[in-house]
């Protein structure tokens, strides 16, 4: 800046750039501790905390080894959740200032391995943003009892 002939400055000023788009990723698993037959309940929520809407935005989450999924199961509040082997897939898109949530059932089966009955069943959710892919670990995982 240039005053009565003299450059003065400015204090610095930054922006923050989201590249890809800002999008906060929550699952959640209903229980938390689960006996074999017992069936399990995963949420996940997509959350755009900017002003520009995310469009075209796809989501995965693997059925965990040992479970089994609930036929018809997969739900989501906006968008489209549907299975396909061994996998939930949502797509859609996510709202400015807004939130998608989408999830499905799994049991417990008698396939669980020793393993899996010695401790937890772990899930990830992956969200994928112009082919790029995010990962997001289950919390807290489900502790078989």
């Amino acid at each position: 800046v240039l005053f009565n002939g003299q450059i003065l400055s400015t204090n610095p000023v930054y922006t923050e750039v989201w590249c890809p788009p800002h999008v906060i990723v929550e699952k959640m698993v209903s229980p938390t501790s689960a006996n074999l037959g017992d069936t399990l309940w995963y949420t996940i929520t997509l959350s755009n905390p900017t002003a520009t809407p995310i469009i075209g935005a796809t989501a995965e989450d693997q059925i965990p080894p040992g479970t089994t999924y609930v036929s018809g199961s997969a739900w989501a509040s906006s968008g489209t959740a549907t299975y396909t082997p061994n996998k939930v897939v949502w797509s859609g898109n996510i709202p400015a200032f807004g939130s998608v949530t989408f999830g499905f059932r799994v049991v417990i089966g008698s396939t669980a391995t020793p393993q899996e009955c010695s401790g937890r069943v772990d899930n990830k959710a992956q969200l994928f943003l112009n082919a790029v892919s995010y990962t997001h670990l289950t919390l807290p995982t489900s502790d078989l009892v």
